[in-house]
């Protein structure tokens, strides 16, 4: 494999460990294959050299500290981030936390946002900047990807942005003339609603970005329009062809906005729904090596792949009844919303 590209994965928000989101990425992207008769028998893993990079450590510990010494939510984030001091975003958070009960600090998908606006945040991204400046090192080539859910898009930008430099490099940093991401995977993007309190640069500003002054050399961003944390109301990362972003050449062919409407399972905001879906699939496999069907084959695999239209009302109808202004509490409300609906709904895959 020594010409193989290298996936360098970033999990969301929730409990992980780098082997089970490496487990969760293998076998959406092997179930993928599977549809197709020409490449049932190849395993993704055997393809790419895969890096996965857990944070989850560091907010654990911070779980565990939090449940032991703050007698809420609210006052632990007050102690944490003094500018959440403001009145409306104290109060706000008191209303919304006295709908968690006693299950308040178990709901750890909702930790995770309100930590990473901490100075937790900057401990995250140190541990994520050097293990991506170590994986550059150990590969010494130009086919690193990043694959990156969830929370982990903001921590894969706000890394990236610390990481990479089009000036003379500091201690630790990668110059974008000779170090760049060969292609950046954001599924269920949410790095402009994280950006809203963090104070890290916008998205839409920094150089995560592919082109001459970025550090990417094509960006593939993708989501569902049923994913609840990637609504319109959310700020989601979604930026067009004339609004400056990029140049109109690069935005056409180095940035790709894949978004699809495919409901497989309940929980739409699943990686492995993302990566099984064919709207993606294709695309992705293709991204590591040669995965092109034959069109009768890809027709009959696509039809394979089950879209559940009862699933796909359930989630619309919850994603109508959000109630939610743009604003990172509303976000976090409907994490929790959200994780009740799937409980709810049976599924074995939670946020």
């Amino acid at each position: 494999m020594a010409s193989s590209k290298v996936l360098v994965l970033i999990h969301g928000m929730g409990v992980h460990t780098s082997d089970s989101f490496k487990k969760e990425v293998i076998e959406a992207s092997n179930n993928s294959l599977q549809r197709y008769p020409s490449f049932k028998n190849i395993k993704f893993e055997d393809k790419v050299h895969i890096e996965s990079i857990s944070y989850d450590d560091i907010f654990e510990k911070h779980r565990k500290k939090l449940a032991e010494n703050a007698d809420s939510i609210t006052e632990a984030i007050k102690k944490y981030l003094p500018n959440v001091a403001i009145p409306n975003v104290v109060e706000k958070l008191l209303t919304f936390e006295q709908g968690l009960g006693g299950d308040k600090f178990e709901n750890s998908h909702i930790l995770d946002v309100l930590l990473y606006l901490t100075l937790v945040g900057a401990e995250v991204r140190a541990k994520v900047t050097d293990e991506i400046g170590k994986i550059f090192e150990k590969y010494n080539d130009s086919n690193i990807c990043i694959l990156a859910h969830s929370l982990g898009t903001a921590v894969a930008h706000d890394s990236m942005d610390m990481l990479f430099t089009d000036k003379e490099p500091k201690e630790g940093q990668l110059p974008i003339s000779s170090h760049k991401i060969d292609k950046y995977w954001a599924f269920a993007n949410v790095s402009r609603i994280i950006v809203t309190l963090s104070g890290k640069q916008s998205p839409l500003e920094s150089i995560v970005k592919p082109g001459r002054d970025g550090c990417l050399g094509s960006f593939a961003n993708v989501y569902n329009e049923l994913d609840p944390f990637v609504l319109d109301i959310f700020k989601r990362f979604n930026p067009t062809k004339t609004d400056g972003w990029l140049s109109p050449n690069i935005y056409e062919f180095f940035y790709q906005a894949i978004n699809t409407k495919k409901v497989s399972r309940i929980n739409t905001h699943s990686i492995k729904g993302y990566i099984e879906d064919p709207d993606v699939s294709h695309e992705f496999l293709n991204t590591f090596f040669s995965f092109l069907p034959s069109p009768e084959e890809k027709k009959l695999g696509d039809a394979k792949f089950k879209n559940i239209e009862s699933e796909y009302n359930k989630v619309k109808k919850f994603n109508t009844d959000i109630n939610s202004y743009e604003d990172i509490v509303s976000f976090i409300k409907a994490l929790k919303e959200f994780k009740d609906f799937l409980i709810k709904e049976g599924s074995d895959e939670l946020v």
